[in-house]
């Protein structure tokens, strides 16, 4: 989480590398009394596959973020609906940032923006991951996405079958909806898998869901593995 000045407020924000853009909840708009300072003509819908998230974007805030160490960051886009302030992508590509991602001492480093107005949509980070279900037996290479922004790890159905996991059905007592941090997912099961990527190997729980684009690796891999992540973009050489 990282605490920053919105108004006359302070706000915590869920830093989550698995979101493009950067949100805030309306009624924590509403509570900082900047509701004056929120462009309306802009509305669309985001979406959050791992969560099935859908917020509906109420427009975009023009007002100053003031983080403690001098750095302001603006603007952000306003949800309709409840939720909690997420600190995406576009600020940590458009302001250089650098996580370090550990359970004792997290660390969030942010740099001045490249140019002014810098933070924009970005990509999540994906990153090759070799699946197993043993270090002995060939595996399979899939996209997945570092996501903060996530409690566990997950893989489609698909996925898990083609690598053979072994995949563990929900009894009937326990809720085939998981918590997450920014909302729940459907699971028709659980795997256990090693995952290798970034030259790094890790023993996880897979929540397994029926449909999923890419596997994701969540918050709780990337505190055991004390992830240090650093975001940053080439500027783009100016026409003469």
């Amino acid at each position: 989480m990282l605490r920053a000045r919105l108004g006359l407020m302070e706000v915590d924000f869920l830093v989550d590398t698995g979101a493009n853009a950067s949100i805030l909840p309306y009624d924590c708009v509403t509570r900082c009394g900047l509701t004056h300072h929120l462009d309306q003509s802009l509305r669309a819908r985001l979406l959050n596959t791992v969560a099935e998230y859908q917020p509906t974007i109420r427009g975009r805030l023009r007002a100053q973020l003031h983080c403690s160490n001098g750095v302001v960051l603006e603007p952000f886009w306003v949800v309709l609906d409840p939720g909690i302030p997420i600190l995406g992508m576009d600020v940590f590509t458009g302001y250089n940032c650098a996580l370090s991602i550990n359970s004792t001492h997290p660390k969030m480093f942010i740099q001045r923006p490249l140019r002014q107005n810098a933070a924009r949509l970005a990509n999540p980070v994906n990153v090759n991951c070799l699946i197993q279900s043993d270090l002995q037996q060939a595996g399979q290479t899939e996209w997945a996405t570092l996501d903060t922004g996530s409690s566990c790890c997950f893989v489609s159905h698909t996925v898990a079958q083609q690598t053979r996991l072994t995949i563990i059905p929900l009894s009937s007592q326990t809720s085939s909806r998981i918590h997450t941090i920014t909302g729940t997912a459907q699971m028709v099961g659980y795997a256990f898998a090693y995952l290798t990527f970034l030259g790094k190997v890790i023993h996880v729980r897979l929540c397994v869901k029926e449909h999923q684009d890419e596997a994701i690796i969540g918050l709780d891999a990337l505190l055991a593995l004390r992830l240090n992540m650093n975001f940053c973009v080439e500027e783009e050489e100016e026409e003469t």
